[in-house]
């Protein structure tokens, strides 16, 4: 390597002390960076975990729960026969319908990827149709159909619903796979900055030891035969050459 040409012979003790601790500094300096980098690293990857994807886990829980509470009442619409108590029934679903509209509009803001955004355009559809049969049986409850209401409700709007369930539970699956994929990268993220600060840490102290021992030879080395001539001399040989 370069730098063990230097010769440090050339350089007042001063500066070869100020090099040495420079480079030391220096691979601090960037063992800190590295491991500033990898840390906002690891932070951008918990933000997206606590803003995006747990949000979205969230959202789908929503429609999951909400849709199941739907499936309960209209189970009770086909046996209340009390039209004060139907017409309440009919007000739950349709305030868990627009608890399920903002959940799904998260969804839509949050969703990237064209695997994703046609599941959840599938969905809809669903839902869609599902939305239109509750409509229905609704409007023949209040007409007074309720045969009519109670067989539409079960040949038509709770089939429908069960396949509304079923693309809530795939997508539901599929944001699972994410979660999981994050914390992944998250601790690969982590297992790699513990490497990186090793291996640069090894570097430092080896490249440190390094140093001390070139510039503290560098210093001795002279000393060591500035003071043998200096005991020839004193010995009585003054045809001893001293080095400057």
């Amino acid at each position: 390597m370069t730098i063990l040409r230097i010769n440090f012979g050339n350089f007042s003790i001063g500066a070869r002390l100020a090099l040495g601790f420079g480079v030391v500094l220096a691979l601090l300096l960037a063992l800190a960076g590295v491991s500033q980098y990898e840390l906002t690293h690891i932070g951008q990857i918990n933000r997206t975990i606590t803003q995006e994807t747990w949000t979205k886990a969230s959202a789908i829980s929503t429609i999951d729960v909400t849709t199941r509470a739907n499936a309960r009442v209209n189970l009770e619409l086909i046996v209340n026969a009390n039209p004060a108590a139907a017409d309440k029934l009919l007000a739950e679903i349709d305030a868990n319908r627009k608890v399920i509209d903002q959940a799904l509009a998260t969804l839509r803001s949050l969703f990237r990827t064209e695997e994703t955004s046609a599941r959840l355009r599938t969905l809809e559809e669903v839902r869609g149709r599902y939305v239109k049969s509750f409509q229905s049986v609704g409007a023949l409850l209040k007409n007074g159909e309720r045969d009519a209401a109670r067989q539409r409700l079960l040949e038509e709007t709770l089939p429908i619903l069960d396949s509304l369930q079923d693309r809530i539970i795939e997508l539901s699956r599929l944001q699972s796979a994410e979660m999981s994929e994050a914390g992944v990268a998250s601790q690969e993220v982590i297992r790699e900055a513990e490497r990186l600060n090793i291996a640069l840490s090894g570097i430092a102290v080896a490249l440190g030891a390094l140093f001390a021992w070139r510039v503290t030879r560098s210093i001795t080395r002279p000393l060591a035969r500035a003071v043998k001539a200096a005991e020839t001399v004193a010995s009585g040989d003054l045809g001893q050459r001293i080095e400057a």
